[in-house]
């Protein structure tokens, strides 16, 4: 008997030392993922506008590509494009932003906000907004 625990407890060991391995490799190559994420410089700011109900689209089109022209003003990004929800439930415009750094991308809000203060005392007329980054994870 005194085997037969002795065996489990082994295995049981050696089993728990594979899974211990295998999370830290797993942890330190998702850290190496990440850690190489942040240092690209190749970025994509995407903010999407879902348009409330009753509000007209060529409006928020109009107010959106002001917005567009805004951003490229600033010079923070490589490009700057404005784009509508094709299909689906949502119609939304999705404004594309190619930062040419981090930094660019809170310097472009504070440059095209400094320079369009009014857009913060007008009225929100949108039924949603999101901002998402995302780091281009190169794939050899």
């Amino acid at each position: 008997m005194k085997n037969k625990l002795q065996e489990c407890v082994s295995g049981g060991l050696l089993l728990l030392s594979v899974f211990l391995f295998g999370s830290s490799a797993t942890v330190l190559a998702q850290d190496d993922v990440a850690e190489s994420s942040f240092e690209s410089e190749d970025l994509l700011y995407i903010e999407e506008f879902v348009l409330a109900p009753g509000r007209s689209f060529n409006d928020a089109v109009a107010e959106m590509q002001e917005w567009v022209k805004g951003y490229r003003e600033t010079g923070e990004y490589n490009s700057v494009r404005l784009y509508m929800h094709h299909s689906g439930p949502n119609l939304a415009l999705y404004i594309l932003l190619e930062p040419k750094s981090w930094q660019s991308i809170q310097d472009g809000q504070d440059k095209f906000f400094a320079a369009n203060s009014e857009v913060m005392d007008q009225p929100f007329n949108w039924g949603g907004h999101s901002d998402n980054v995302l780091v281009e994870v190169p794939v050899e």
